[in-house]
């Protein structure tokens, strides 16, 4: 009785008489104690964690709402964290602007940065690390230029620049060699229909349509041959004008070999008055009669269409 009553009242450091405050949290009630102010219920590591609050429980109410999603499990875990937070608030250098920051506001920012950081003096000191355009691919120099131009506005570094030059000229191969299969399975498409269509006489119609569109578009040929449809297919690989080309240049009777019959002549490049002179011309001429009048003539078909291309030449001009 009195060895534990003594053990109560004096604490095994101070060695003191008299009733200790918070003594009692040493003796496991460290609820109690900690509920009563007394220190020795807040040492860490004590009865006092035990209870629920921890060292935590020792500081004010709004600090300890600040820190505890922190998850410091000891007062030397919050000190270490102070030192690092210290450490970078005392490294030189610019703070990144804020969102109603001025263009002069980040300049000053972007001038602070180490150069591998920031665009270089000028768009042409990109270093782009080797790039090259790619070969095979549509690409525009003018293009690029402006490209580097909107990126150094925007103070792109080197670095990323290069990286998105590549990838852009990545995307650009994989797109044309996309376009490319597309095209070639079109073209396979457009001759599978041909050859049902024409069968052995494939190579003979092509022949006569060809040349009736070399003749119609004349210098605009090459403009012609890059004119697109809505299927991305080109209009003059497309099978549809190709049998529409190849009817026309039968009835026309243009030959085998791809020729234009010597009737047709230039018929489409008269004016009115040099095409009605052409129509008296050519109502004179024996020749060009005989193959006008006679329907199992040859070069009849000819005739025909280059006297009505004429007629219609001379009308327009009242």
């Amino acid at each position: 009785m009195f060895v534990r009553f003594d053990r109560r009242l004096f604490s095994p450091n101070d060695g003191a008489g008299g009733e200790t405050p918070g003594a009692g949290s040493q003796a496991g009630d460290g609820g109690q104690a900690g509920d009563g102010g007394t220190p020795g219920g807040r040492q860490p590591g004590g009865a006092g964690q035990a209870g629920g609050g921890g060292w935590l429980d020792s500081l004010d109410a709004e600090v300890r709402t600040a820190l505890e999603p922190k998850a410091y499990a000891t007062p030397n875990d919050l000190a270490k964290a102070y030192l690092e937070q210290d450490r970078l608030i005392g490294r030189k250098g610019v703070m990144p602007p804020g969102e109603n920051a001025t263009d002069d506001d980040w300049k000053v920012y972007y001038d602070s940065l180490p150069a591998h950081m920031k665009a270089p003096e000028s768009p042409d000191k990109y270093d782009l690390g080797g790039f090259q355009a790619p070969e095979g691919v549509p690409w525009s120099n003018d293009l690029q230029s402006g490209m580097l131009a909107e990126m150094h506005a925007m103070n792109l570094p080197s670095k990323v620049v290069s990286r998105l030059m590549s990838k852009y000229a990545e995307l650009q191969m994989a797109d044309w060699d996309g376009h490319n299969a597309a095209q070639t399975q079109q073209a396979t498409k457009a001759q599978a229909e041909l050859d049902r269509a024409w069968g052995n006489a494939k190579t003979e119609k092509l022949a006569r349509a060809n040349a009736l569109v070399t003749f119609g578009f004349g210098d605009n040929l090459e403009a012609a041959k890059h004119i697109q449809l809505k299927d991305g297919s080109y209009f003059l690989d497309h099978p549809m004008i190709a049998l529409a080309m190849g009817r026309i240049a039968d009835e026309m009777g243009v030959g085998e070999d791809g020729n234009l019959p010597a009737a047709l002549g230039s018929s489409f490049n008269f004016t009115p008055a040099q095409a009605k002179a052409e129509v008296e011309k050519l109502t004179n001429d024996p020749g060009f009669q005989e193959a006008f009048l006679d329907s199992n003539h040859k070069e009849h078909k000819a005739a025909v269409t280059k006297m009505q291309r004429l007629q219609a030449a001379a009308k327009a001009g009242g």
